[in-house]
């Protein structure tokens, strides 16, 4: 398998799930309320711990230049 393809998939793998997570919790306190659950504070940390690598992936495959 080359290179690209490789880090491809794991790119697309790594941007799939944040999105699957992200809109799993956003379901989640729209179906239970905003005073059940710390859903919120789940996102925000989710969200953190993964805006470092969504940024580097996106500015990898749309940032460069041939």
């Amino acid at each position: 398998m080359k290179t690209d393809k490789v880090r491809s998939i794991i790119a697309l793998s790594i941007v799939t799930t944040t999105c699957i997570v992200m809109l799993t919790l956003t379901l989640l306190h729209a179906v239970t309320g905003p005073n059940e659950g710390s859903y919120t504070d789940m996102m925000k940390t989710w969200g953190t711990a993964m805006s470092g690598t969504l940024g580097t992936i996106l500015g990898y495959y749309f940032g460069k230049t041939d």
